[in-house]
């Protein structure tokens, strides 16, 4: 009887040993939608993990640092961006999304995945472009019939190397401004952030 007592705890033992791995909480993560540069990684998606790991290295083997950020997931969404030291224009990276357990675990320890379903993919970077800025949009063509400085306001200093010539076109304002001198002067886009004046009598 004895005998039988403890075979029958042995086989439960084991059981439960095969059975424990199948026990773990696992997850999924899916992307939704993502953006890519040389410096950043934002992603959107859904999980039925706590959290997801949002991870970015080079695509070759063994090759550090690896970046990583832990970010919640609320009501089975999440959304979040991973930024790191740029990358050269062109270099392929791997990105990945997981799910994970344990928001305090370090990489590769218990918890920081959760051993299912995960996002991965690898491309080539491309740098954040800054987009400048765009002419006023009560601006008009106009048309340049001299060479003159451009000044940093009506009747106020000329821009050092600053210089407009004849034949140019600018986008312009429509309607002169008077400086406090009596002079006429015409406020033009350039391409900077701020606008320039040049002489209404050099401007058609």
């Amino acid at each position: 009887m004895k005998l039988r007592w403890i075979s029958l705890v042995t086989a439960a033992l084991l059981l439960g040993l095969l059975i424990a791995p199948f026990q773990t909480a696992n997850a999924y993560a899916d992307i939704t939608d993502y953006t890519l540069t040389c410096s950043s990684f934002t992603a959107t998606g859904t999980s039925d993990a706590p959290y997801v790991t949002l991870y970015v290295t080079q695509s070759i083997d063994d090759v550090v640092p690896l970046h990583y950020v832990v970010i919640p997931v609320i009501d089975g969404t999440y959304s979040g961006t991973l930024t790191f030291p740029a990358y050269p224009a062109g270099t392929e990276l791997d990105f990945e999304v997981w799910g994970t357990l344990n928001p305090n675990s370090a990489y590769e320890e218990d918890g920081y995945w959760d051993d299912d379903v995960w996002f991965y993919e690898i491309e080539r970077c491309v740098p954040v472009v800054e987009i400048g800025p765009s002419w006023p949009v009560e601006f008009e063509m106009r048309s340049v019939i001299c060479d003159t400085p451009i000044y940093e306001s009506a009747g106020g200093a000329a821009i050092p190397n600053g210089m407009v010539y004849a034949g140019q076109t600018f986008y312009g304002a429509a309607v002169d401004t008077v400086a406090p001198n009596g002079s006429r002067w015409i406020q033009i886009f350039v391409g900077g952030w701020e606008n320039v004046f040049i002489p209404a009598d050099c401007v058609l």
